[in-house]
């Protein structure tokens, strides 16, 4: 499988869906099997060890069987603390690959790139109800 980049951007403590679609080099829609794990995560850089946030398909990521793909969700307490500045995130599958043992995995990164937490200017302290 080719590792695709891509650029996201997201305003800072928005609440909002990323809707993902993998296809293979036949340019078909790839779906995981049940017991895969998807995973989303964001770090301060590619070399970091420690995740900011992460989003998997136990907990954050749905598949959506009508577009035939994953909903990521992200949350306003996801990237309210984070700064304005490009993370790092790639979205890898982990599958139990059934070969020789039931702890043998197969762990493929299938997006990665730089998520942009973009400015805003309405802050919670600013929801003021009338």
């Amino acid at each position: 499988m080719i590792i695709n980049w891509k650029d996201l951007a997201i305003n800072k403590g928005t609440s909002c869906d990323l809707f993902v679609q993998f296809t293979n080099e036949k340019d078909e829609v790839l779906i995981f099997e049940e017991n895969s794990i998807l995973y989303f995560t964001l770090k301060d850089n590619f070399d970091a060890t420690e995740y900011l946030f992460q989003k998997t398909s136990l907990n954050g990521i749905t598949y959506n069987e009508e577009k035939k793909g994953y909903d990521i969700r992200f949350n306003c307490e996801d990237t309210e603390d984070l700064d304005y500045k490009d993370y790092a995130y790639d979205i890898t599958v982990v599958r139990n690959t059934g070969l020789a043992s039931a702890n043998k995995k197969d762990k493929t990164t299938i997006l990665k790139g730089y998520l942009k937490i973009e400015e805003v200017t309405t802050f919670e302290v600013n929801e003021v109800s009338q």
